[in-house]
């Protein structure tokens, strides 16, 4: 395995590792708080429309975890995505 390909690897693992950790046991923190990347869930769809929101370099696995958060957030109607740049996930208020 080149050091290149392994640091990608690495920082994969560390990226899925710290959005699990905000997703589950941080309820204070919002997804979307100023300081975080995920910023359109801040505000977001309060009388419907879809949000839509990229985990880059995220690893399947925090599907679960984002899934469980924004169902805890209130919305309804929710999917994620695994595509090979990271994780989508789609909801709707």
């Amino acid at each position: 395995m080149t050091e290149k390909k392994r640091e990608g690897e690495e920082s994969s693992l560390a990226e899925t590792a710290t959005v699990i950790f905000d997703a589950l046991l941080r309820p204070s923190r919002s997804l979307a708080s100023a300081s975080c990347p995920y910023s359109p869930l801040r505000g977001a769809g309060k009388e419907g429309g879809e949000v839509r929101v990229f985990f880059p370099r995220c690893l399947p696995i925090a599907a679960t975890a984002l899934l469980f958060r924004v169902k805890r957030e209130g919305f309804s109607g929710c999917r994620a995505e695994s595509l090979p740049e990271g994780v989508a996930l789609y909801c709707r208020r």
